[in-house]
């Protein structure tokens, strides 16, 4: 039951992705919010392959050099306003990490030239930024769930 499940929460600032532990209250801060992802990774509105690949690359060194943040069977829960664009949220819900991978895969098909209307999607550099990084932290760290809280 979801109800029961303990969350782990992400906040995506500038600069930071920061989880909050909901037993503890204990934040552990990562390097590697947008706007950093943007400002030392991407050189134009639609990144390429290479520029894709690096801040991917880094994201993954830096999630997974913290162990302590793996999914311990942990709802991840949310209130980033950019998530619930990218996944048309309206109302607090939990979304699954396909329909997470499914937009990815969306925006980078976008980045890489597919029409925005085509793929059913309003791109921006800081939406694209926003789900390579809650993918990433999906993906890497083995949540299966996430929870967008309106």
């Amino acid at each position: 039951m979801e109800s029961q499940k303990q969350r782990k929460k992400l906040k995506i600032d500038e600069n930071h992705l920061v989880f909050i532990d909901s037993d503890t209250s204990k934040e552990s801060i990562i390097e590697c919010g947008e706007a950093y992802i943007v400002k030392n990774f991407f050189t134009n509105h639609y990144p390429d392959n290479g520029e894709l690949e690096k801040a991917l690359n880094y994201i993954e060194y830096e999630l997974t050099d913290h162990k302590e943040l793996k999914s311990n069977n942990e709802l991840l829960s949310t209130d980033n306003y950019l998530l619930a664009e990218v996944l048309d949220v309206q109302e607090t819900k939990v979304v699954e990490r396909d329909d997470v991978e499914l937009a990815f895969d969306k925006y980078i098909d976008c980045s890489n030239g597919e029409p925005e209307h085509m793929l059913g999607i309003k791109y921006s550099l800081e939406k694209l930024t926003t789900i390579i990084l809650v993918r990433s932290v999906m993906y890497y760290l083995g949540f299966t769930e996430i929870e967008i809280v309106k």
